[in-house]
């Protein structure tokens, strides 16, 4: 048998109000022990966030590539441009795409909600 890890699975993601992503808790299962596994820095993790018609925000270049936070279970961070074009209480849509090999690629479609700073 293979050791082909399942598709990868993540908590919702937050955004924080200094503009920084943060991916938490980014797992797959083992397909030998059906275990899970935190991701680790060799995952890729990239995201753009779109506006409510389906356009990449202003303000940023997309997609962005998160990095893994060291030390952590699954964790990635990104720092955002301060230009980015959020309006307070109008809905975007992060979508996040994580590569952990060849069988191990997921996206999620993820609304978010922009809070007034």
């Amino acid at each position: 048998m293979v050791n082909t890890p399942a598709a990868p699975t993540m908590q919702y993601p937050v955004v924080g109000s200094d503009n920084a992503v943060l991916l938490r808790g980014a797992w797959t299962l083992n397909a030998l022990t059906l275990e899970e596994v935190f991701l680790d820095n060799g995952a890729v993790v990239t995201f753009r966030i779109q506006d409510e018609a389906g356009v990449d925000l202003a303000g940023e270049t997309w997609p962005q590539t998160a990095q893994y936070v060291p030390n952590s279970q699954g964790d990635f961070f990104c720092p955002l441009r301060r230009a980015i074009a959020f309006e307070p209480h109008v809905e975007c849509l992060m979508i996040a795409t994580v590569n952990y090999g060849v069988d191990a690629q997921r996206t999620w479609y993820i609304p978010l909600h922009p809070l007034p700073p």
